[in-house]
């Protein structure tokens, strides 16, 4: 007997994965091993940062100081969070609103994004403490999405930013990335979390943590843009849940509903993927047990037991 290879997939969600860090601080806490990592858009910032240098206090920080950043205000990440919820605009809030939705309609034949890729790479390059993959103290992978065929790409090789860059271009806000294994974008669109991709890896235990949204408020604004961001929102809630027996955990922290936006929120997010874990750590034990015999064996090598 021995203990299997524990994966971790780090789900996507925006600023509603910032209860990644909750969940490995939680797992660290309880001396729970995280072998490897796979992640899609913010789990894949997140998991680069982390096995970068496998400490978690440190990417906590590194995100802090990201939030008062001039490279976080060039991102324009503020400039397209949702307005609060029943929180009535003023006139002014309406017309700046209004004109800039019309100003993105009409772009919207000519441009392939709303901000520029430079920003997110300059954003996700002030983060990371290394370059490439080979730097990274555990295996790490990105999921993508290939627009051109519709194929999940992992990518555990090569250059660091420009991957988690790719895994991060959330469609229509960024243009995707052309690269050697496609035309690239957020790996939330194929693999909400990359369970798959962490098990190409080698894990043979995998620990998924959705950071989807639990409950579907009212849309507070509705047009195009809001429409188009709570279709994807579903779907990627249900794709995500639907695949969630294929996991040995499944962690579903409660994100708050926030709009992928909200880094501002990150204190009750952190806390809330640290109690996720305390809520199941005793499952987490006790499925973590070596298993003897074929059963064990097929479970760790294929993930089918």
């Amino acid at each position: 007997m021995r203990n299997p290879k524990v994966g971790l997939a780090l789900g996507a969600g925006g600023a509603r994965g910032l209860a990644h860090l909750g969940v490995i601080r939680a797992l660290r806490r309880h001396e729970i091993p995280v072998d490897m990592i796979a992640g899609s858009s913010i789990g894949a910032v997140v998991g680069a940062m982390y096995s970068a240098n496998l400490d978690i206090e440190w990417v906590e920080q590194r995100f802090r100081k990201m939030l008062t950043s001039p490279q976080f205000a060039e991102s324009g990440i503020n400039a397209v969070q949702g307005r609060v919820p029943d929180k009535k605009p003023d006139f002014l809030e309406w017309a700046t609103r209004y004109v800039r939705h019309k100003l993105v309609l009409n772009f919207s034949d000519h441009r392939t994004g709303v901000v520029k890729t430079e920003r997110l790479a300059r954003l996700i390059d002030s983060l990371l403490p290394v370059k490439t993959f080979a730097e990274l103290r555990i295996p790490f992978a990105c999921a993508a999405v290939d627009l051109q065929t519709g194929n999940d790409v992992v990518i555990d090789t090569g250059n660091l930013v420009e991957a988690v860059t790719a895994s991060a271009s959330i469609p229509g806000y960024l243009p995707p990335m052309p690269m050697e294994s496609g035309l690239l974008s957020d790996g939330g669109v194929g693999q909400p979390v990359p369970g798959d991709a962490v098990r190409q890896l080698g894990a043979e235990f995998i620990i998924a943590v959705d950071v989807s949204v639990h409950r579907f408020a009212p849309l507070a604004e509705r047009n195009i843009i809001t429409i188009l961001g709570r279709a994807s929102e579903i779907t990627a809630a249900r794709l995500s849940q639907a695949l969630a027996h294929r996991w040995d955990v499944w962690l579903h922290p409660d994100t708050l509903d926030a709009h992928w936006t909200r880094f501002d929120l990150i204190d009750s997010l952190i806390a809330e993927g640290e109690r996720v874990v305390e809520q199941q750590i005793d499952t987490i034990r006790r499925n973590l047990r070596p298993t003897r015999g074929v059963i064990g064996w097929l479970n760790r090598r294929f993930g089918l037991a």
